[in-house]
């Protein structure tokens, strides 16, 4: 059985062209890379999803988008930083009061 670590490399390697379409000065191309990745991350289980190192490989594409001039595609990069956050937030909680 693969290990987290295994895991969040095997996800990043799968979703590189998107995390690269991030950054195309298409918007088409930027929004259809957002899309991909939001419903990749909610097919990811809750433990990689949480964890430091997959939200460390998805933070700086997606907060670039945040001052990205199409709406939809600054809507999905918020969307996508508040889930993993907000995850990533309460595993943190959750653990400490345990």
């Amino acid at each position: 059985m693969a290990t987290v670590a295994e895991k969040i490399t095997e996800i990043v390697a799968v979703c590189q062209r998107d995390l690269n379409c991030l950054t195309d000065p298409n918007r088409g191309t930027r929004k259809r890379g957002t899309d991909k990745i939001r419903k990749l991350v909610e097919e990811v289980d809750a433990e990689v999803r949480a964890h430091p190192d997959f939200v460390a490989a998805l933070r700086r594409p997606l907060v670039a988008l945040f001052a990205d001039p199409t709406e939809r595609c600054r809507e999905n990069a918020v969307l996508l930083m508040t889930g993993i956050s907000a995850q990533t937030a309460s595993d943190m909680n959750i653990s400490y009061l345990q």
